[in-house]
């Protein structure tokens, strides 16, 4: 786990934001396990294949803003939970500004 962290680009951090997930399935205002600027991890038992792409509205309550992605699947874990493991693959440039901009507010608040 350690080696995935160093090989990590971007700092991932706990996040109060949910999802709107389309994939082969639709998941509605789902939790978001943690967040960073190139992707996510979502603890889901509904797992879209590794490679594939999926759409997600990222919605952030604190601003009051959502935000619409596109992001591969890199990876799946079982233990000690299923989740799925995201990586964004399109994001506009008015939906980057919003999503940075939380980041570094929501990674502020949490080194308080």
């Amino acid at each position: 786990m350690a080696v995935r962290a160093k090989q990590r680009r971007h700092v991932r951090i706990e996040t109060a934001a949910t999802l709107d997930f389309l994939g082969s399935e639709i998941l509605l205002d789902h939790e978001i396990e943690n967040l960073s600027a190139s992707g996510l991890s979502l603890c889901s038992t509904a797992r879209e294949p590794v490679g594939s792409h999926v759409q997600l509205t990222i919605n952030f309550p604190d601003f009051q803003e959502s935000i619409t992605v596109v992001a591969r699947v890199v990876r799946h874990t079982d233990e000690p939970y299923k989740a799925m493991g995201l990586e964004f693959t399109e994001v506009s440039a008015e939906d980057r500004l919003i999503l940075d901009r939380y980041l570094v507010e929501r990674n502020a608040r949490m080194a308080k």
